[in-house]
Formats: structure tokens, sequence, C-alpha cells
């Protein structure tokens, strides 16, 4: 019987505000626990503000926006009626932004490290400042990097660059592979504007010197190509971006979607070089513990029959098992999916298992589009990994995969490296 009358009493109590939601309006709105972020920064993400009428939809809306950032990890939220007005407070649990990055990667026949530091919310206005060494291949690159996405706090923002990349690249002749020692020296700047939250577009462009020298150390007897040669390059790319995922902590759901467009001068040669890129990202929560990720490549570029082809056959890129860079095209369509399952939760850290399918096909250098659906081209490889991961910073998970070529078992191979494949 007291059970009742409680029920009785609350129900007499909000049956009322809920008739009256629209008569509501948002008191206050601030945040609690801030440290490191802004408030001014977090501010442009609501879509609440005193003085409106209250919406409900509204306050998750904006809960769900805070918690996409980079710099926040979690929030909780608490509602205060006072009057007609409805306070709103955001207790922000933020995200550890400041850390070394280190990175690594391992296939057969190639290995990789990153060492570095970066901060992903500097300042605490959601800017992305980092620096980092890179070895390929016993070779030494490096990358300075800026990003600031809202300048004053406007819809404009910019990114500027400084990156050496060297690497060890496999080049494609008839007669074989070749091995060349691979240089690009490039500076790249870029502006940005946010059209409304979540899409956005860049245009930017970049001078970069590559260079090439033939390795010492081949499998050929008589490597076909030339010894070196170094050419000077502009480009010119547009970006455009479309991103609805959203995160609680390290599980995600919705979809976003990039394109890119690219145009590169040869000024020796005086030739132009296209290229059209575009990816398309899924994500589904699958109950309480399981997440499914899907992601479409489609990529095309000039099509010359050249060895220098842009889109590669990577196990680090597109297709986990394949090997290092074993092929390359002038168009490219891959699909990767897989299924993340959580099988402890715990504190600061959890983990996951996962099940994944490749499967990829390319256009031949100066080939036609029935390159495509040639089988020969064709590669589906299969498998399975574990993720260890730290919830207390954006994607800080070590991912360990496995994959087997689907109609060659022999072709098999270990993946490893630092955040989410896709």
């Amino acid at each position: 019987m007291r059970s009742l009358l409680v029920l009785l009493l609350i129900l007499l109590f909000f049956v009322p505000v809920w008739g009256q939601e629209n008569s509501l309006f948002f008191g206050e709105v601030k945040f609690e626990g801030l440290k490191k972020n802004k408030e001014s920064y977090l501010r442009r993400f609501l879509s609440i503000g005193e003085g409106e009428p209250f919406d409900f939809n509204k306050v998750r809306e904006s809960e769900q926006r805070l918690k996409n950032l980079f710099g926040i990890t979690h929030i909780q939220l608490s509602l205060d009626t006072i009057g007609a007005g409805i306070n709103t407070t955001l207790h922000i649990e933020e995200a550890f932004t400041v850390f070394p990055e280190i990175n690594f990667g391992r296939i057969t026949g190639n290995y990789w490290y990153r060492i570095g530091a970066k901060d992903i919310n500097w300042l605490g206005r959601g800017m992305h400042l980092s620096g980092y060494y890179q070895n390929i291949d016993s070779r030494h690159n490096f990358n300075l990097f800026l990003r600031v996405p809202y300048i004053n706090g406007s819809k404009f923002g910019g990114a500027v660059s400084l990156t050496k990349y060297a690497s060890v690249e496999p080049l494609y002749f008839d007669q074989g592979a070749v091995i060349y020692l691979y240089d690009n020296n490039s500076f790249a700047l870029s502006g940005i504007y946010e059209i409304n939250y979540g899409h956005e577009v860049e245009f930017g462009g970049a001078y970069f010197i590559e260079s090439y020298q033939k390795a010492l150390d081949q499998s050929l007897e008589n490597p076909p190509g030339p010894d070196d040669f170094k050419q000077p390059k502009l480009l010119l790319k547009a970006r455009h971006v479309l991103n609805k995922v959203n995160y609680f902590y390290f599980y995600q759901w919705g979809f976003d979607n990039q394109t890119n467009l690219e145009t590169v001068y040869n000024i020796d040669d005086q030739n132009y070089f296209f290229l059209f890129l575009n990816d398309t990202r899924f994500y589904k929560r699958v109950g309480n513990r399981g997440n499914l990720a899907l992601r479409f490549r489609i990529g095309l570029s000039t099509n010359r029959n050249t060895p220098f082809a842009p889109f590669v056959v990577s196990s680090h890129v597109n297709i986990r098992g394949v090997g290092n860079r074993i092929n390359r095209g002038t168009g490219s369509l891959v699909l990767n999916a897989e299924y993340r399952h959580t099988i402890f939760d715990k504190g600061n850290f959890a983990g996951q298992v996962v099940a994944f399918s490749d499967a990829g096909t390319w256009r031949r250098p100066g080939g036609g589009l029935n390159d495509f659906v040639d089988p020969n081209i064709f590669r589906h490889f299969v498998g399975g990994g574990v993720r260890i991961i730290y919830k207390k910073a954006f994607n800080a998970i070590i991912r360990a995969d496995y994959g087997i070529d689907l109609y060659n078992s022999e072709m098999q191979g270990l993946v490893i490296g630092f955040g989410q494949y896709f």
C-alpha cells in the first residue's frame, strides 16, 4: 500500500511537468570538472542555451557531441528545476590528450616504429600539435604538424606540416620487383571551413620533392629502371568530410565519409596527375559488448603505365596478412569488415577479440576497368585478432591481427599496430 502511495505522488508531481515541457526553459548551463578544456571551446558544441525553450532531446544531443571530442572521456548530466527554468550541469571526465606517441608495426619483410609526442587537445581548444621520429626499414623520417580547427572560435581553421618521409619501396617492372630507396620532403598548408557540426571542407597545397635511388641489394641480376632521379612537385587538394560517428568510450556507432581530390603538377616534366579517394565507414553497436565496423574505399588516379602508381596493396593499409606493399595500381576497391567483441572491461582497461574480412581488387597501371573483376588480382583475407585498450585516452589501443588468404592458405601474415585498423 505504501509503495502504491509513493507511485501516485510521483505521478502527480511529474505529469504536470511533462505536460508543460513547452513552457519550461533552459536556465544556467554550466560545466564541472574542467581542468584543461576551455569552457568557451566546449560551448560551441552545445545545441542548448540559457533562455531557450527546454528540449531534453537537445540536452542529449549536446551531451553526445561533447563525448565525441578527443579531450573528453565521459559525461554525467544533472538537471535542477527552479521555477520554470531548468539548470543543466555537465560533469566532465577529461581524457589524457598529451602523451608520448609510440607506434609500431611488423609484417613479413617490413618493420617500422615511431617515437614522438602529441597533444590532440592542445591548449584545451581541440588543436592538434605533434612531432615524431619514425624509422621505416632502417630509414629516418620525421614530421611536425599543427592543426587549428577553429581560429578564434570561428568556423575557419587551418593546418601546417613539415615532413620527411623515407622508405624502401618495391617498384614493379615486367622483369619483376626492383627495390628503390624513396625520399619525400614536403611542406603543406591548408585552410578548413566548418559548414555545420560534423561537416567540413578543407583546401590546401604542398610543395614536395620526390627522389628515388636504386638499392644495392636486388633480387634481379640486371634490374631495370633508372639508377636514381629527383622530381620537384606541387600538390593542390580538396577534402570533404561528413562525420556522424558517435563514441561511448571505445565503442562507436554511426557513419562518416571522406572524399579527397588531389592534383599534382610535376615541375620538371610539366604534366599533371589526378587522384580521387573516397572512404566510407559505418559502425554499429551489437548488444552491450559488440561492435560491427565496415569500411569501403574507392580510389582512382591518372592511369599511366608506370611503376610509381599511387595505390598499394599492403597489410598496413588495406589487406591484413597480404604482405608489405606487394603490388601497386591506379585504381582500388577495398571492403574491410570486422566484428569487435569486448571480453573484459574493468577500470581504465578493456580487451577485445576481433574477427575480420579484408577484400580488395586493383587496376593495373595502364590497365582497364575490367582489371577490377580479374580473379588473378582480387585478394580476400580473413582472420582474427586482439585489442588491448586504455580507456582514458582516445584510440589508445594496441592491436594484433593475423590474416590468411581465403583462396591460398600459404599466403598469411601477422600485423601489429597502434589504434583500431579503421
